[in-house]
């Protein structure tokens, strides 16, 4: 008897591994807001949010959260309740995204309603407008992350002015020169 009710729970944690298992791969979030933690539970540190409809790949799913994150040394995990699968026939969701033109460029609306409220804007819109889209186009940052500190902050009087990608840390900073026209900071970060 204890024998059978040991091959059926084997049976049981098999057909659910596999059952995890096959939902690895590209989910979007189905949620307004989820909170990326640095573990599998509320208790982890918050480290940044992800938004509505925004595509992520899951690596892994443990005690009902979904690891983000490529590799464990730099965990990321949602919440896995808030994830929508995505078969392979159908492509992410994506919103009509409004696109602007700027001179010979076109401009997503959002990122420019975001970095419009930087410091000095009028003054360096061209500037922090060419130097945004490179960081979003070489995935370094996210238009959420422009939303997040509104734009660009001044951080002297020598043209120098930071905003963060991918966190609040220190690491997360990113430093333009507009003397120098060189970014400064961790470029390593979605990639």
């Amino acid at each position: 008897m204890s024998q059978k009710i040991f091959i059926f729970l084997l049976l049981v944690l098999n057909v659910s591994v596999f059952a995890s298992s096959l939902n690895l791969g590209l989910h979007t979030i189905d949620a307004n807001a989820l909170k990326v933690r640095t573990g599998s539970s509320s208790q982890y540190k918050h480290s940044y949010n992800i938004y509505k409809n925004q595509t992520v790949t899951v690596h892994e799913f443990k005690n009902g959260w979904a690891r983000i994150s490529k590799s464990e040394d730099t965990p990321k995990w949602v919440y896995a309740k808030y994830l929508k699968k995505i078969n392979k026939q159908e492509k992410s969701p994506k919103k009509k995204i409004q696109k602007k033109e700027t001179g010979k460029t076109t401009v997503d609306s959002r990122l420019l309603r975001y970095i419009s409220k930087s410091d000095n804007y009028i003054k360096h819109s061209k500037v922090f407008i060419n130097v945004s889209q490179r960081l979003i186009a070489s995935h370094v940052c996210r238009i959420s992350d422009f939303r997040k500190t509104s734009g660009w902050i001044e951080l002297s009087k020598d043209e120098i002015y930071f905003t963060y990608c991918g966190g609040f840390n220190k690491k997360d900073k990113i430093y333009i020169n507009l003397l120098t026209n060189k970014i400064i900071g961790n470029m390593k970060k979605y990639k």
